[in-house]
């Protein structure tokens, strides 16, 4: 069939291929995009055993279902002028070491612009550093690591991703041109939330054009640092996940609150709503009243 399909500019498929499929594919050189929901388990054997080069594909949508090795197509493969990638894992355990793969092979793409990725990897502690292949594509706009997805119902056993103020620190500092940043997979209360409201500060200062910002806040013990700011008015859609933690002191909160508002002066604090978990996040309410009620007094 692929033989005839000279012009074909996107394709989607819902299936799994034979070591045919993988070698015949790259070679339509006008493939621009490609819809990919793989189903049923993948036999390693079926890749083909070179690397195959896709060398017009800007977008690819990847959804492995039901299969552990479905992600392994990503180290038999190179997409060099790739700009946009959703990679969605179904609940399977045991899929970690490809997934980890699959993103080292995708940190190669350079001319990313746009990462989404859904990774319920069930019981698992996934390090932030996983990420950090991404951290070499500096042309980065969107970066969503979502800890549900519509596919893939929400339940506890997705993986938790200890993000830390280094992490926030190094995406600020190589990805200048972020727009949209989602830090998802949540600690659920069984983790410590690392992000601190002082840890948001390279966000300000170094991504001008953020604009939608989505992650867990650990706001106790919050102090002023003693510096100038240098505020940004882009941002105004900030959500903080149901495990973000606030002082029981209401003078702390309201001072996290206020410096909030002091960084991004026209946003708009709310709660990220999670499925299966509507009556948590009492702590991140209360952060967002505090903003709501000091914003609403300036």
């Amino acid at each position: 069939m692929l033989r005839r399909l000279y012009y074909l500019d996107s394709l989607e498929l819902a299936l799994i291929p034979v070591q045919e499929f993988f070698i015949r594919l790259p070679q339509v050189t006008t493939l621009s995009a490609l819809k990919w929901r793989m189903t049923g388990e993948l036999d390693p054997l079926q890749l083909p055993p070179r690397i195959m080069v896709y060398a017009t594909l800007r977008e690819l949508e990847f959804e492995a279902c039901d299969t552990i090795h479905g992600t392994a197509f990503f180290t038999h493969t190179q997409f060099p002028e790739l700009e946009r990638i959703s990679l969605k894992h179904a609940p399977i355990p045991h899929a970690l070491p490809n997934i980890k793969a699959a993103i080292r092979s995708l940190g190669t793409c350079h001319k990313l612009r746009d990462v989404c990725m859904c990774l319920p990897v069930p019981g698992t502690i996934l390090p932030s550093a996983v990420f950090n292949p991404f951290l070499d594509c500096r042309q980065i706009e969107r970066f969503r690591i979502l800890s549900h997805s519509e596919e893939f119902p929400f339940h506890p056993g997705y993986a938790q991703i200890p993000w830390c103020d280094e992490d926030i620190a190094q995406m600020a500092r190589n990805w200048r041109q972020l727009r949209h940043l989602e830090l998802g997979t949540m600690s659920y209360g069984e983790q410590e939330v690392h992000i601190t409201i002082c840890g948001l500060i390279p966000l300000c200062q170094q991504c001008p054009n953020l604009a939608y910002l989505t992650l867990s806040i650990n706001a106790c013990n919050f102090r002023r640092p003693d510096f100038g700011l240098r505020p940004s008015h882009v941002l105004w859609n900030f959500r903080v996940a149901p495990d973000t933690v606030v002082d029981t002191d209401a003078t702390v909160l309201m001072a996290a609150a206020r410096f909030i508002l002091d960084m991004w002066p026209n946003s708009e604090l709310s709660r990220f709503e999670v499925p299966g978990y509507e009556r948590t996040g009492t702590a991140a309410k209360e952060l967002c009243d505090m903003h709501r009620t000091i914003r609403g007094a300036t």
